[in-house]
Order: structure tokens, then sequence, then C-alpha cells
């Protein structure tokens, strides 16, 4: 029995310090150095919450909370909305075509987020770009996706939705997979229509899908700097400068680490506060 154990914990440890050096240390170092003045790399000296002070004091920084809170709430909304009327009428087919759907649903979420903001930046992109190219040659008029703060911002939105639709069709899915068709079938008996069917059989008895996508799509969106950074760099005029981008900037482009880590320790909040209040809306408003 105690070889046994021994072995699990030979086994299990290079996982565990590998977790530790590279997650739990890492979140510690920054809360300790978030109380800290900073210049670059180097602690100059104590400075309490004067750092939070200052984030929450800068307009800037302010700003790009709410442009993050708005961007993740509307594109997680969007995602979850698109997510499961694609896994329910997936649910309801057979055949190649529902299962075509599957794969390709998942790419984007698979893909590097790189690779897949520079597509659509290619394609969204002005008169090089291909959906304008292909709305030259119908005739209609060309869009400017990057060119004012609102179609910016939508832009965004967009391919931010775009790369977690897949993911939450998936989850979305294989919680419909799990509910007794016997229960459907009664409700249609009983004279229940589709949404009567989706509100009171169907939604209740996959929260624990809504509960994990939901959670996942919104920590993704919120902490999302890559995919602003590549599509819009935060333009124009920091119409597009998202916590998480604001956050990076602070950090590494302006070694501001302090308040960087104070930001960071504020993000954390925000998580932590948007997914109890999805957690909430999931348990009690089925």
């Amino acid at each position: 029995m105690h070889r046994r154990i021994n072995l699990g914990l030979i086994l299990i440890t290079p996982g565990f310090v590998f977790i530790f050096m590279f997650l739990i240390f890492p979140i510690f170092y920054a809360l300790g150095l978030s109380f800290f003045n900073t210049n670059y790399l180097q602690v100059e000296g104590f400075a309490g919450f004067g750092n939070y002070i200052r984030i929450l004091l800068r307009e800037e920084t302010a700003n790009s909370i709410g442009r993050g809170l708005l961007m993740s709430i509307i594109a997680a909304g969007f995602t979850m909305f698109i997510g499961f009327w694609l896994a329910y009428w997936v649910n309801s087919r057979s055949g190649i075509m529902a299962m075509s759907l599957q794969l390709v649903g998942l790419v984007p979420w698979v893909m590097s987020m790189v690779v897949g903001a520079l597509l659509w930046k290619w394609i969204l992109a002005g008169d090089l770009g291909l959906l304008n190219h292909l709305f030259r040659t119908l005739g209609l008029p060309l869009v400017n996706a990057f060119g004012n703060k609102v179609s910016s911002m939508t832009s965004l939105i967009f391919v931010v939705s775009w790369r977690t639709i897949g993911y939450s069709m998936v989850m979305l899915l294989a919680g419909m997979k799990t509910v007794p068709q016997e229960l459907i079938e009664a409700a249609m008996m009983d004279g229940a229509g589709i949404l009567k069917q989706i509100f009171h059989v169907i939604l209740p008895l996959i929260k624990t899908p809504l509960l994990v996508s939901g959670i996942t799509v919104l920590m993704s969106n919120i902490n999302n700097v890559t995919v602003p950074m590549v599509l819009t760099g935060g333009g124009p005029v920091n119409a597009t400068n998202v916590v998480a981008l604001e956050l990076y900037r602070m950090g590494f482009v302006n070694s501001q680490y302090g308040m960087a880590s104070a930001l960071a320790a504020l993000v954390i909040i925000i998580n932590v506060f948007l997914i109890a209040g999805y957690m909430r809306v999931v348990k009690w408003h089925f």
C-alpha cells in the first residue's frame, strides 16, 4: 500500500511542480507586486493600495474596463444564443450535414487566435479586403469595418463570438443528448410548442453545460488580448482598447509592473463577479 502511495506521489510531482512554477507562483507574485512601486523589474518601495487607487482614477484604464465588459458580455450572449440554436438544430437532425457542422464548428475554437484574427483582418480590410471585393462585384456599397469606433467594436465582438460559437454548440449539444426523448414527446402530447419545450424541458435539464460553457466563454472573452491586438490594435482612438489589451500595454510595453499587477488583480475580481452572476442566473431563472 505504501509503495503504491509513493509511486503515485512520484508520478504527480512533475505535474505539480510545473503547475506551481507557471501558474500558482506567478499569481501570488503578481499579487504581491501590486503593492509596490516598480521601475521595470526593480522594486523601489512599498505603495500599499496606491497602485489600485491610481488604476481606478486613471481615465483610460476605467474606460478599458468598461469596453472589456461590454465586449465580453455582448459576445458571450451572442455566442450562447447562436450556439444553442445550432446545437438544437444538430440535435434534431442526423446524417452528414449535422456531423459536418459539429466538426467545422470546432475549427475556430482550436485554431490559433493569431491566425483567426489575421484571417478576419484580411477579410474585413478596406479596399483590399475579401468582403469589400465581394460587395464590389455584386454592386453593393462597401463597408469600413475598422473606420470608426462603432464599426471597430462591432467587428471585434463578431470575431470574438465567431471563435467561441462552435465550442458553445458542442457543449450544449452534449447536454441535449442526455435529455430523455420521452419528456420531449410528453410535452408535445400536452400541446407544448417549440419554445415551451425549450424553456420548460430542455433548458432546465442542461444547466451544467450552460454553466460550464458560459463561464468558459466569459473568461475567454474578458481575458482575450490576442484578438484585439491583432485585429484592431486597440484603435481607432482607443475605441477597442479593452482591459486585457490595456493590461498588456501597461505591463509589457510601458513596464509599469506594479500598476499592471494591480490591474490584473482587478480583472480577477471582475471575472469572479461575472462568473457568480452567471451562475446565479443559470441556477434560478429556469
